[in-house]
């Protein structure tokens, strides 16, 4: 009894409330400043990110509403049970030899038969057929490449199989940059599979990864959504199909970018906006209102160096999507930027989804998210910033006006050269990159994947500048001095800051304690850069100046002087156009 009198008094007490005012006064204080701007931190779609978020930042009205109620912010599920809410659909990339391969898949815990026909053979595809046949229950993922699409007239995958086998003519278009005629034909394709194939079955994609991963911002994804949407209704209500058979018949793929507040409110955006964006439409059943999500992890953020840092960042995209409510999940590898594959990397991919399920639990709470004044904040944001571009998206002729006229490649480019900026000039840390580099992790074999798409939509990695040149030194390897001055204190900061500047494109580091040393062994180097104070800086030309006569001088520090002898080493500093002077253009490119 003593112990409950107790609890219900711990129950009953409650820390004192503290005005937002006298948080302010003190952050201003420590700050030393006027105004709180310097904590605000501004996105690539525009919004401000606040230091703090109260009961004012509220969501939509209909934010609260439970899942599986429209407007759906919180879910398109019902939260009446706790069994897994998304399916496991890694692509399976080798050829199966047997039955047996997919029973084994499936004991390993992958939920769907999930691959691309574009990535087989013609004599693997009917292996492929032979297998999908002998599982006729088994849910499939499958997206069909342009010379598959006739799978679609074939009525024992219409009728036999559930869960996905179509493609987006949108996304064929852009990447075969495919005539009107051809994009005619792609219609009829899809026509024909919504007519005829099985409601357990969805045939028409929304590959909004073409958008992602060509660096489009979080509003123009969610707008490029709906109006991919809304040219797949006005293409097929042409031959005679309701728009709610059309609509139930979606699936809308995305890619799950790094910052994760931001795309967990993505995807809870998204939800609402399609419910919005469905109730235009007369007739419209529930099922369709319901967007069917399929996620994987970006392949922007993926990088070729310190390839198992991946491992980290493909975890938390994969984070955010659970905990933003999936259906079906894909975690990239991470070693899908080199050409050698390792059956690991599969194995870390599929069991990041049982992690985040059995060990952290994420099947116990529906929207975990919901509620949090920040997340509510920025998807009402991301909500009304995307319904907004959407509109001018149709104002301007739809999707494929945009796409004609350059439109929203162009917006689309903008944005891309904002992070690769951002990367560049290290404002955007990407770790083993820009950033804490392994000079040790040398390359010399591997290529440079070629961009994908077209029609000016060209698919890009963060880590892409960086890379190129750490494969040029990999294969053509040069070296630079460091040369510390003074006591350790005096150029511990600078010479770390140098040695991760020069490493994160590939160039190898000595150093010296002094000129002197360095003399001795001065023709194995390409440069020196020294490394100590302001002070010390003084009189460098005094005993480096013959050096200069020879080759390039770097001092690590901000530029204070105008001596065009020396070059200045900063982190924001972009490298390319110091090191380009070191490399034949035509051997790097």
């Amino acid at each position: 009894m003593k112990k409950q009198r107790l609890m219900s008094k711990l129950t009953r007490n409650s820390f004192p409330a503290s005005p937002i005012e006298a948080w302010e006064t003190l952050s201003l204080k420590t700050l030393k400043t006027e105004t709180l701007e310097a904590l605000q931190t501004k996105t690539y779609e525009n919004i401000i990110l606040s230091p703090l978020y109260t009961s004012k930042d509220k969501g939509l009205d209909g934010a609260q509403v439970p899942p599986g109620l429209a407007p759906f912010i919180r879910g398109v599920k019902e939260a009446d049970g706790l069994n897994r809410g998304w399916k496991v659909a890694q692509w399976i990339t080798s050829s199966p030899s047997g039955p047996e391969d997919i029973k084994s898949l499936e004991d390993k815990g992958q939920d769907v038969i999930s691959f691309q026909t574009g990535s087989f053979s013609e004599n693997e595809l009917e292996k492929w057929k032979e297998i999908i046949a002998i599982f006729p229950l088994k849910e499939v993922f499958i997206e069909l490449g342009v010379k598959e699409h006739n799978w679609l007239f074939k009525h024992d995958f219409l009728y036999a199989s559930k869960g996905f086998i179509g493609f987006d003519p949108i996304k064929a278009l852009i990447e075969r940059e495919s005539s009107q005629d051809e994009l005619h034909g792609y219609y009829s394709y899809l026509s024909h599979a919504v007519k005829h194939s099985s409601f357990e079955q969805r045939n028409i994609l929304i590959d909004n990864t073409i958008f992602h991963n060509s660096g489009a911002d979080i509003i123009t994804e969610l707008a490029c959504v709906l109006a991919v949407a809304a040219e797949h209704v006005d293409r097929l209500e042409i031959g005679e199909i309701e728009a709610d058979t059309i609509l139930s018949k979606m699936l809308v793929r995305i890619g799950v970018g790094g910052s994760f507040f931001l795309e967990v409110a993505k995807i809870r955006a998204l939800r609402y906006l399609w419910y919005k964006f469905t109730s235009a439409y007369n007739g419209i059943s529930g099922t369709s209102q319901k967007i069917n999500i399929a996620a994987e992890t970006s392949l922007v953020s993926k990088t070729m160096y310190d390839e198992y840092v991946n491992v980290l960042r493909s975890g938390n995209e994969a984070f955010a999507a659970v905990t933003a409510g999936v259906d079906y999940l894909s975690v990239t590898r991470f070693d899908i930027c080199l050409q050698e594959k390792k059956e690991l990397a599969d194995r870390i991919a599929r069991n990041t989804h049982h992690l985040l399920a059995k060990e952290s639990h994420m099947t116990r709470v529906f929207d975990p998210a919901g509620g949090s004044w920040y997340v509510e904040s920025l998807t009402r944001e991301l909500i009304e910033k995307g319904w907004e571009l959407f509109i001018e998206i149709e104002e301007l002729g739809g999707i494929l006006s945009c796409i004609e006229t350059g439109w929203l490649q162009y917006r689309i480019k903008k944005s891309r050269e904002a992070k690769v900026k951002a990367v560049n000039e290290r404002r955007m840390e990407i770790v083993g990159i820009n950033m804490y580099v392994d000079g040790n992790d040398r390359k010399p074999n591997e290529v440079l994947a070629r961009s994908g798409a077209g029609l000016g939509f060209s698919s890009f990695r963060f880590s892409q500048t960086f890379e190129k040149w750490r494969l040029y030194f990999d294969r053509h390897p040069i070296k630079v001095a460091i040369i510390c001055l003074g006591k350790i204190k005096e150029f511990k900061e600078r010479r770390d800051m140098a040695r991760n500047w020069f490493a994160s494109v590939g160039i190898q580091t000595d150093l010296f304690a002094g000129v002197d040393s360095f003399s001795k062994t001065i023709e194995k180097y390409k440069a020196i850069c020294i490394c100590g104070t302001d002070d010390s800086y003084e009189t460098w030309d005094i005993e480096y100046g013959e050096i200069a006569k020879k080759f390039p001088v770097f001092a690590a520090g901000r530029p204070r002087n105008t001596d065009s002898r020396i070059f200045w080493i900063y982190p924001e500093l972009e490298a390319e156009p110091i090191v380009t002077n070191w490399a034949a253009e035509s051997e790097v490119l």
